[in-house]
C-alpha cells in the first residue's frame, strides 16, 4: 500500500499509478472517485473526464448483491485503519456473461486503506482489488 500512496502522491509516479498491474481507485469520504488507474477504467467503463467532473461514485460500482458488509467497508476505511474485504462472487458491479463480468470475478478482494490525510483525519481512501493469488500463482487459502 505505501508504494501505491507513494505512486499517487507524486506528480512524476502518475504515470506509474495509471498503469500498476492491478484495478486501483481512490475516493474521497462522499464516494466520489477521484482517480482511477486504467485497469480499474477499463474494468468498469468509467471515463477519464469522468473522473476528473467528479461525476462518478464508487457506490455505484461495487456490488452489494451478495455482499454483505461491502459499503460498510468502503465507508469505514475512513476510520484510518486499512481493512479487506474477500467475496464469494465478485467486488465489483458488471453485467452478467459480459467480459467485464469476467475480469471482475478474478477480483474477489478489495483492500481498503487511508491514501491521504488532511488535519488529522482521513482525506482519501484507496481500494487495491487483488486476485488473492501469490507471486508464483497459487491460490492464498
Amino acid at each position: 500500500m505505501g508504494y501505491v500512496k507513494y505512486l499517487f502522491t507524486h506528480e512524476n509516479n502518475l504515470s506509474l499509478f495509471d498503469s500498476f498491474s492491478f484495478p486501483i481507485i481512490v475516493y474521497d469520504s462522499d464516494g466520489i472517485i477521484t482517480a482511477a488507474n486504467m485497469d480499474f477504467r477499463n474494468l468498469t467503463e468509467i471515463k477519464e473526464d469522468d473522473i476528473q467532473q467528479k461525476k462518478v461514485s464508487i457506490f455505484d460500482y461495487i456490488d452489494n448483491n451478495g455482499n454483505y458488509g461491502l459499503e460498510e467497508a468502503v465507508r469505514m476505511a475512513f476510520s484510518g485503519v486499512p481493512n479487506v474485504f474477500i467475496s464469494d462472487t465478485r467486488i465489483i458491479r458488471a453485467e452478467t456473461g459480459t467480459p467485464e463480468d469476467y475480469i471482475s470475478s478474478k477480483y474477489p478482494i478489495a483492500i481498503f486503506y487511508p491514501m491521504t490525510y488532511e488535519q488529522g483525519s482521513v482525506k482519501l481512501v484507496g481500494i487495491l482489488l487483488d486476485d488473492n493469488k501469490t507471486d508464483e500463482g497459487e491460490t492464498i487459502d
